[in-house]
């Protein structure tokens, strides 16, 4: 009797232990993927055939066997997917360059990601905000730079009639425009501060002309960062401003940096550049975080003077370089404060650039106008001994506006051919496009 309970008692244990064993691992294959997503931000705005960088980052106990990447509807219906993802790891940053290839894209959208374990599954979402693809270019907005005083002019495309539109005191630095509410900032030294002008008329819709204002900011990231207008001072303070006009941010940077070029780099984080040394070409950027104001550190830039910057991903920026012994392309990366020297030649100094995708640059390099591509670090000519002062993209015809030798040529992005001309009678500084929608 005693072995018989026993032996009970022993069934009795291992019955238990294997319900435990089963029980704990029927949960952990239950228990889904945890998906933190980076990018693009909340609300981020595009435009249609425009690239988004798609970033997240997905852990899982078990093996992550699927992730699916598709942007969907307000009423949940797929309208674009990107090819599927097989990580077969616990760990994946998942990073996809994701086409908005449909020209008929308007309004809201939300990113899902969905990530597959065996025996699970988990989402999330993330809204972006689409403008359709312009139909046509309507007018050509010129700047023209005086000795103490900077002019605004329209170019109608259809009519090729030259309109006056404002003249504003200041020496000119910068201009951009924001298309959807139809104006032009510009920026200029002393007096000239930050203008907010309206391009059908000319009329000054606000003004900010307190103290020095080197620089605007680099206006493709504009949707990023809820719509704001950011300046740097030459006394070591970033203001922001709404597009009417309010002062919503200011902060001053540390250890005495005074920027000379500014970055919007996503929708938290600003890039500020300051030239130490125009002699040796010695520099330095600094990251800074708002509305918080807090610095996130920076580096010593030993190549050059900067040309340009631009965005590539969430926590890196391409930058072009000119030194003393050649051209240089860099990758910095925001959060390690890493600097990667990607390409360097002795070629000419980059001068005028524009970002034509996520992935192709078009700039002047010494005498030519070149391609650069960037995920290949790849360069290819596109006009041979042709070197424009200003290059604006015209997405709507897949063209650029081309500032040279007193006119505006009208280059195809893809031949290099020019394919019109455009000679307004004044030395342009600047130009931006307008677009009807």
């Amino acid at each position: 009797m005693k072995f018989f309970a026993r032996n009970v008692l022993f069934c009795v244990l291992v019955f238990n232990v294997l319900l435990f064993i089963s029980c704990s691992k029927e949960k952990k294959e239950f228990s889904p993927p945890v998906i933190q997503f980076f990018s693009p931000g909340e609300n981020a705005s595009f435009s249609a055939l425009d690239t988004v960088l798609v970033k997240a980052r997905i852990t899982d106990d078990e093996n992550i066997t699927l992730v699916k990447v598709t942007l969907k509807n307000e009423n949940h219906v797929p309208v674009l997917s990107v090819a599927d993802k097989v990580p077969n790891t616990t760990f994946y940053d998942l990073k996809v360059h994701f086409p908005l290839n449909d020209k008929n894209l308007n309004g809201r959208y939300y990113f899902d990601i969905t990530a597959y374990n065996d025996e699970d599954y988990a989402s999330s979402f993330r809204y972006i905000v689409v403008s359709s693809l312009p139909l046509e270019a309507k007018s050509v907005l010129m700047v023209e730079k005086g000795i103490h005083n900077t002019s605004l002019y329209s170019y109608d495309l259809d009519s090729s009639k030259l309109r006056s539109l404002a003249t504003l005191e200041g020496d000119f630095m910068e201009s951009a425009v924001d298309q959807n509410n139809a104006r032009i900032f510009t920026v200029g030294r002393f007096s000239g501060g930050l203008v907010a002008t309206d391009p059908t008329d000319g009329t000054e819709l606000w003004s900010y002309k307190s103290g020095i204002l080197p620089q605007v900011a680099n206006f493709n990231d504009l949707g990023l960062w809820g719509n704001v207008v950011c300046v740097s001072r030459e006394d070591g303070r970033i203001l922001g401003f709404s597009k009417s006009g309010s002062t919503i941010y200011e902060s001053t940077l540390e250890n005495g940096f005074k920027p000379e070029k500014i970055l919007l780099h996503n929708e938290t984080s600003a890039m500020v550049f300051e030239q130490l040394d125009r002699s040796s070409g010695q520099a330095r950027i600094q990251v800074e975080h708002f509305p918080s104001g807090l610095n996130k550190g920076g580096a010593l830039f030993p190549y050059g003077k900067v040309a340009a910057m631009f965005s590539i991903d969430w926590d890196e920026v391409l930058i072009l370089s000119n030194a003393i012994d050649g051209q240089y392309i860099s990758v910095y990366n925001t959060e390690k404060h890493f600097i990667n020297k990607r390409d360097f030649g002795n070629y000419g100094d980059y001068a005028a650039v524009a970002m034509i995708d996520e992935n192709t640059l078009v700039m002047t390099r010494g005498n030519d106008l070149v391609r650069y591509f960037i995920e290949e670090a790849r360069f290819d000519i596109l006009v041979k001994n042709y070197s424009p002062e200003v290059i604006r993209y015209n997405k709507a015809e897949f063209s650029l506006y081309c500032a040279y030798n007193g006119a505006i040529d009208v280059v195809d992005a893809v031949s290099g051919n020019i394919i019109g001309k455009l000679d307004p009678g004044i030395n342009v500084s600047s130009l931006e496009l307008l677009y009807n929608r």
